[in-house]
């Protein structure tokens, strides 16, 4: 993990992301019209435990967000689907690099990230799409 230890890195997402159960009760102050969790780790072990935290509190619709994942909001009603696109989403095909990138030195990012520069892909012709 880059020099971070995986217990490092589970007291990092722990401290910065709102536990399930807490933001179950900001839903149920905001009463928003479709409620939905995203930015968390979610896969077939963590999706339960975190739907019934949520629900300790939030009893309105609810939809928990996964990669591809698109809300169509209108003024009547909101349309959830899955996207189908490309088989990337991270494609730079007119990266420009413009230097080493400069991070600030603390304690979360480390020697590897500071180091690191991604190159601009030079592989790709015309409009390919370079991973």
């Amino acid at each position: 993990m880059m020099g971070v230890t995986e217990t490092r890195a589970n007291s990092m997402i722990a401290s910065s992301h709102i536990l399930p159960v807490a933001l179950g009760k900001l839903f149920s102050l905001m009463k928003p019209r479709l409620a939905v969790a995203s930015h968390i780790r979610v896969n077939a072990n963590t999706v339960l435990p975190i739907v019934d935290g949520i629900r300790k509190y939030c009893d309105g619709p609810l939809a928990v967000a996964q990669d591809f994942m698109v809300f169509n909001v209108s003024k009547d009603k909101i349309t959830q689907r899955i996207c189908v696109g490309s088989g990337s989403p991270w494609v730079h095909t007119e990266a420009k690099s413009k230097g080493k990138p400069k991070f600030k030195k603390d304690n979360l990012n480390s020697d590897f990230i500071l180091n690191s520069v991604i190159p601009a892909c030079k592989d790709a012709n015309g409009d390919e799409e370079c991973y």
